[in-house]
Formats: C-alpha cells, sequence, structure tokens
C-alpha cells in the first residue's frame, strides 16, 4: 500500500499498517491522490493538485519513469484543482475530482505515452456548503 503527502512524500505500508519506507518525490509535491491500473502494476499514478496532471512511478526502482499527462478542461486552481482520481479499469476509464468546482469527471488516457487526457464527461456534481 502506498500514500501520499502534500508535502512531496510517498510511503508505501504493509497491509497490516507496518511502515515499510519513504521517498522524497521532488516535483511540484503538491500530492493529492494516487491509484494504481491493478494490484501487480510496476508502476503507479500520482496526482498533482495544480496544474491537474498524473505522473508515473515506478515501484521497482522508487522513481518517476518520466511519463505525464494532463487534465484538460478540469477547473482549478492553486489552492482547488485536482482531488483525487481513480482508474476503473472494467471500463479503461478514469474518475478525476475537482476541488474548485465540485464535480467527478470521466477521461480516457493513453498510457504508452505521455500527453492530454480526453475529458469524456462529467460524472458527477456536488452541492458545495
Amino acid at each position: 500500500m502506498y500514500s501520499v503527502s502534500d508535502e512531496g512524500s510517498l510511503a508505501a505500508w504493509k497491509q497490516d499498517g507496518t511502515f515499510v519506507n519513504t521517498w522524497k518525490t521532488g516535483g511540484s509535491g503538491d500530492w493529492e491522490g494516487l491509484t494504481a491500473t491493478s494490484l501487480t502494476a510496476d508502476v503507479i499514478y500520482i496526482a498533482q493538485e495544480y496544474e491537474p496532471m498524473m505522473f508515473e512511478w515506478s515501484v521497482s526502482t522508487n522513481s518517476f519513469t518520466g511519463k505525464s499527462w494532463s487534465f484538460p478542461g478540469m477547473k482549478a486552481t492553486s489552492k482547488a484543482g485536482l482531488e483525487g482520481f481513480t482508474d476503473v479499469a472494467s471500463k479503461n476509464v478514469w474518475l478525476a475530482g475537482s476541488q474548485s468546482d465540485a464535480t467527478v469527471s470521466e477521461y480516457t488516457c493513453d498510457l504508452s505515452t505521455s500527453g492530454d487526457c480526453i475529458k469524456t464527461g462529467t460524472v458527477w456534481k456536488f452541492g458545495l456548503s
């Protein structure tokens, strides 16, 4: 299991909650989520709040692979941007949440190369209080 922090760290944990290790990742350090495309994948994906992007991290080398993707059309500011995302493997889509306008949008992303993901629709809009 892995977790990220707003300060740019990535941490690994055993399933029983025992701490394994932590890495300073560099980059913007404003990490807001992470996911994997499968339980056996060699890479995980880290979400950056602003500009809304995701970065590929190799769990075998503990470093970024150099691949990244943006989420065009997502409303974002430096204080309220991408605030969580996940891969829905069964549908081959990504869900990405915007804190700025309280929406979760659906994207398709070509993971073979860096670039822009394609927004295919808004899935939910939540009320803000």
